[in-house]
């Protein structure tokens, strides 16, 4: 959220004046990513739409080769995502995978003894 996201800064920032490591006297955000609940996007493979104050923003994706090698190996979507507002009117998304995973059992059991060998030295 982004109380959480203002208190780290702020921690972050705390630290860095009582070394002597900061550039300012007031914190200043350099870099904003926004983190997104499920119900304030959605997800298509045309379109990501976002919720903003007045209406909803639609986005137009271009997906990188590693998005394809996990979605089409199964791995659903997850509910949050992030993005982030670049210069030239671009906006990098990040979208997060999630998988469930299945306990291993196994099939046999093999029956062994564990003898103990003392070795004089």
């Amino acid at each position: 959220t982004a109380c959480e996201d203002a208190s780290e800064r702020l921690d972050s920032f705390e630290k860095l004046k009582r070394r002597g490591r900061a550039y300012t006297e007031k914190p200043s955000v350099r870099r904003v990513t926004i983190h997104l609940d499920d119900h304030l996007w959605k997800f298509s493979l045309d379109t990501i739409s976002i919720s903003a104050k007045r209406s909803r923003v639609f986005i137009s994706p271009i997906f990188p080769k590693i998005f394809w090698r996990y979605y089409n190996k199964g791995w659903s979507i997850a509910s949050e995502a992030r993005f982030r507002l670049l210069k030239g009117n671009v906006v990098e998304f990040y979208v997060i995978f999630k998988r469930d995973v299945k306990p291993y059992e196994p099939k046999r059991l093999f029956p062994s003894t564990l003898t103990r060998i003392r070795s004089l030295y």
